[in-house]
């Protein structure tokens, strides 16, 4: 089945619909990763948890240390947010050229995701909600383009 749809698509297109599935999977783990990490609840409770697993009062931190540590983690986040997706925009605009480096580091992101995702939507699948939405759509469009990697023969022999 998946090769009828792969036979309708030009190899040139899939490289571009490539790029743009990736893209989109990469924007919903930011914003998964952005919703979840930096949620002033979720900052809170892993603070609190990090105080007291080094035998810290998390009462007698000062309110202003609280928030600059969390100003620090969210530019840190920031930071490595942005970082990757401008390194796998990079790379797949390297792949649309069918450079080698971009066609593998674009498949190892693809296989990675894809497990990644796999763990992600078990543990979401028993608390439904966009989580659970997201991942599953970001689990269908890693494994499109994986197939299509090992569908179309031109990814067998990149272009240097």
């Amino acid at each position: 089945m998946t090769s009828r749809v792969f036979e309708k698509i030009p190899f040139k297109s899939f490289l571009w619909l490539a790029f743009l599935l990736c893209l989109i999977g990469d924007l919903l783990h930011a914003w998964y990763a952005h919703s979840i990490w930096l949620s002033p609840t979720s900052f809170d409770a892993s603070f609190v948890r990090a105080l007291s697993l080094q035998g810290i009062d998390p009462n007698d931190v000062p309110v202003n240390e609280l928030q600059e540590v969390q100003s620090l983690l969210y530019q840190t986040i920031w930071t490595i947010l942005i970082s990757f997706m401008v390194i796998n925009i990079v790379s797949y605009f390297l792949l649309t050229k069918q450079n080698a480096w971009g066609i593998k580091y674009t498949k190892f992101i693809c296989f990675t995701s894809i497990f990644l995702c796999f763990l992600s939507f078990l543990k979401e699948l028993f608390t439904p909600d966009i989580w659970l939405a997201s991942t599953t759509l970001q689990l269908a469009i890693y494994i499109f383009v994986y197939l299509g990697f090992r569908f179309y023969p031109d990814f067998k022999k990149p272009a240097q």
